[in-house]
This record gives structure tokens, C-alpha cells and sequence, in this order.
């Protein structure tokens, strides 16, 4: 079961064994469909893997603040004292949905950067 469980993780969530192993399954099912998405688009392995990493890094963080392992990311001093923090506690499921869409916002920056990249690299190896 361990082989089935996280076979593209096992580097980044070695020392990640406080965090309930339902949570890293979601991780992974997560980094696994984000893999799928981009390897539909195109991108190259390397690209591909290099965001599945960032994305898996990323949600690890987030589940150990939520688990009380590692201390909140940080707030922004512009949203104010305790009150941004308590509300941020009441709502995560809210805070967690608007962070995915960035991150997807952020994946597809990435790879649209990767891909004029690449574009600009065949084109030199053309002349």
C-alpha cells in the first residue's frame, strides 16, 4: 500500500509522516490531476514537473499550518491585527478555493512562459 500511495511524492513527503495520510493522498490526487492538465496542454516533462513540485510543495505547507505543525503563512499587515486572523480561521475551506484559483492562475503564467521559452529555443536550433 505505501508503493500505491505516493509514488511521485515520496521525496517531498518523506519527513511529512505528522500529516493524517488521507491528507497526503488528496495532496497527491491534486498534484496527479494538475500532471494530467498540463501534460494535455503540451508542456514538457521538465516544465511539468517543476510546477507538480511547486504545487506539491505548496500544499504540503498548507496542511501543516492547518495540522498546527508549522506556523500560518503569513498575513498581510495591510488586513489588520487579530480580527484578519480569527476570520481566517472561521473560513478556511473559502481561503483554500480562492488560493487554488491563484495557483491555477499562477500554473498557467508558468507555462505560457515555458512554452515562449521553448518556442525561442526551436527557433535558435532551427538558424
Amino acid at each position: 500500500d505505501d508503493a500505491t500511495a505516493q509514488p511521485q511524492g515520496k521525496a517531498a513527503g518523506a519527513g511529512k509522516q505528522e500529516i493524517d495520510r488521507g491528507v497526503l493522498r488528496n495532496i497527491e490526487l491534486e498534484v496527479v490531476e494538475l500532471r494530467a492538465s498540463l501534460e494535455m496542454q503540451g508542456l514538457f516533462k521538465d516544465a511539468i514537473e517543476d510546477i507538480c513540485n511547486e504545487k506539491r510543495q505548496r500544499l504540503l505547507e498548507e496542511a501543516e499550518a492547518a495540522a498546527g505543525l508549522r506556523s500560518p503563512p503569513r498575513v498581510d499587515p495591510k488586513a489588520g491585527a487579530s480580527d484578519s486572523s480569527s476570520e481566517e480561521v472561521k473560513k478556511p475551506a473559502k481561503k483554500t478555493k480562492e488560493q487554488e484559483a491563484k495557483e491555477k492562475e499562477k500554473a498557467k503564467e508558468q507555462e505560457q512562459k515555458q512554452k515562449a521559452k521553448e518556442r525561442a529555443k526551436e527557433k535558435e536550433k532551427e538558424k
